[in-house]
């Protein structure tokens, strides 16, 4: 990166630089849990992606809601804040106030 803003640019930045990391998709599983290193949730491919991903109510599992950047929405902040902001609206719309279901698990947006 240093090599790169000297050359392309002409800035000469590493009497500055005081500490530098890299982080490869190895380190981002090792140290935070991401699976192959995918900062977007799921792996980055075509069936990991849209309609492909999780739905946010399980079929599987009653009761079951899912929210962050491997399901439906997908990833990024934005759209994870977002999958939460759902999924807690579908725990609000699937409940009632006696705390018996109200729909049946096969509805899934």
């Amino acid at each position: 990166m240093l090599d790169f803003l000297e050359r392309d640019f002409g800035v000469d930045v590493r009497e500055r630089v005081r500490f530098m990391r890299l982080s490869t998709p190895l380190d981002l599983e090792r140290d935070v849990g991401l699976h192959r290193g995918a900062v977007y949730g799921l792996e980055n491919g075509l069936l990991s992606t849209s309609v492909f991903r999780p739905r946010m109510r399980s079929s599987v599992v009653d009761n079951l809601y899912l929210a962050g950047s491997s399901v439906h929405l997908g990833g990024g902040i934005p759209l994870c804040i977002g999958s939460g902001m759902i999924a807690a609206d579908m725990v609000t719309e699937d409940w009632n106030g006696s705390g018996s279901r109200a729909h049946s698990s096969s509805r899934r947006p």
